[in-house]
């Protein structure tokens, strides 16, 4: 407030606390009791009980209308900041006509969707990415069906020449180092990469997996580390009657578990970039029809 609107509030104040109305004085008096400054300041004092008067707000409207609200002031201008909110924010559920709000976002991994405690699961909000999981039960028979329709031979076709087989492996081996998969922390020296087609599969129907094995593995352990790498259930640790067990292509004779790769690489019943059968059979089974999962 200017010194002079102070001046008048401080005057109109005075005048309100002792009755002083506009007419209190009579002219000839209050013209002789006054200066001309104070004349003119009982003037403005006379406005400012006419229309009001306001620290933020002077403008020419009377007293019924004299607040900025009351006459929608173009000059008034606020003390108060413009504050934003940072409170609490809910979250809303993504589920079709769910209300629920959770304060905290509960998001699907899968989806990215977020859902309240009562959808977070992916059954419970029918996430568009889930996918149905087989059964142990059901993987298993749908294998003995495949095995079945198979009808593992104990006398297979007659095997492919040793000189043929290490010849096609050799040319495998340059495209199959470009794109097998194994453990990284085996050194280059000692990897063994091979083709592994996996249970009730083939090679034309291109279920099989190139990975790489170390040489110093047992081939029992390269069965784990290809059952694991082909999602392939394995219950060689179970009682289970069905094994998991390597087989070569070249003949569809057993890969014995307690031997190590180096050994059969050596024996020349493997070779690195070659191609062996994991199949799922029964302890007394030492052959199968290699033919079969060409």
């Amino acid at each position: 407030m200017h010194a002079i609107q102070s001046s008048n509030v401080d005057i109109a104040q005075i005048l309100v606390l002792h009755g002083a109305g506009v007419n209190h004085c009579n002219e000839a008096n209050s013209t002789s009791l006054m200066t001309s400054v104070e004349q003119e300041n009982l003037e403005l004092v006379q406005l400012l009980l006419l229309h009001g008067a306001d620290s933020n707000h002077v403008c020419g409207h009377s007293l019924e209308h004299k607040f900025p609200d009351n006459h929608s002031c173009t000059e008034f201008k606020s003390d108060t900041p413009h504050v934003e909110y940072t409170g609490t924010r809910a979250y809303s559920c993504s589920f079709t006509e769910c209300k629920a709000r959770e304060l905290m976002p509960v998001v699907c991994e899968k989806c990215s969707k977020n859902f309240c405690l009562g959808h977070r699961h992916q059954k419970d909000h029918n996430c568009e990415k889930l996918v149905e999981k087989i059964t142990p039960t059901k993987t298993a028979e749908h294998v003995q069906q495949i095995l079945a329709s198979k009808k593992l031979n104990i006398n297979p076709k007659k095997p492919r020449g040793k000189k043929s087989s290490k010849t096609a492996a050799k040319v495998a081996l340059m495209k199959m180092k470009l794109h097998a998969v194994g453990d990284v922390k085996i050194p280059d020296f000692d990897r063994v990469y091979l083709q592994v087609v996996l249970p009730g599969g083939s090679v034309s129907k291109g279920t099989t997996k190139q990975l790489f094995f170390s040489k110093t593995w047992s081939v029992g352990r390269a069965i784990d580390v290809a059952a694991e790498r082909g999602s392939i259930t394995n219950t060689n640790n179970t009682g289970s009657s069905q094994k998991l067990r390597l087989f070569s292509m070249d003949d569809g004779s057993i890969l014995p578990v307690d031997q190590t790769i180096d050994s059969l690489l050596q024996n020349e019943a493997l070779f690195n970039g070659g191609t062996v059968i994991l199949e799922r059979v029964t302890e007394d089974v030492n052959v199968i029809d290699f033919e079969l999962y060409q």
